[in-house]
């Protein structure tokens, strides 16, 4: 807990398949409006970067009132999915071992995010 700012609980579970290797956080702010604010202020500004080493961006999840941020280091070919939701939520995709981009958001897509 961060004076002022509030706490959260968090959760992390690994799974591997036939596509690769995809940790998934899942970091919940509760009632911590003013941590969640700061973590999730990115996501609103509609960046996007690329140079020599990631090409990182936001992009439209598809869920009412959700953003999504992308990064993919361009050496290594690890590609992290960032979803905050419900002024709440934030989730994580990391794929790793040749994970792509679309496979991240198949996941994605298959979490009810939305409730």
């Amino acid at each position: 807990v961060m004076p002022g700012i509030g706490g959260c609980s968090k959760t992390r579970q690994q799974y591997t398949g036939p596509g690769g290797l995809i940790d998934v956080e899942i970091n919940d702010y509760n009632q911590s409006a003013n941590g969640f604010a700061m973590a999730a202020a990115v996501f609103s500004m509609n960046i996007q970067i690329e140079n020599d080493r990631e090409k990182s961006g936001s992009f439209e999840t598809g869920v009412e009132g959700g953003r999504g941020y992308e990064k993919l280091l361009k050496k290594t070919g690890r590609i992290t999915h960032t979803y905050v939701l419900s002024d709440r939520f934030m989730i994580r995709l990391d794929g790793k071992k040749g994970v792509r981009s679309e496979l991240l958001k198949q996941v994605a897509q298959r979490m009810p995010l939305a409730e």
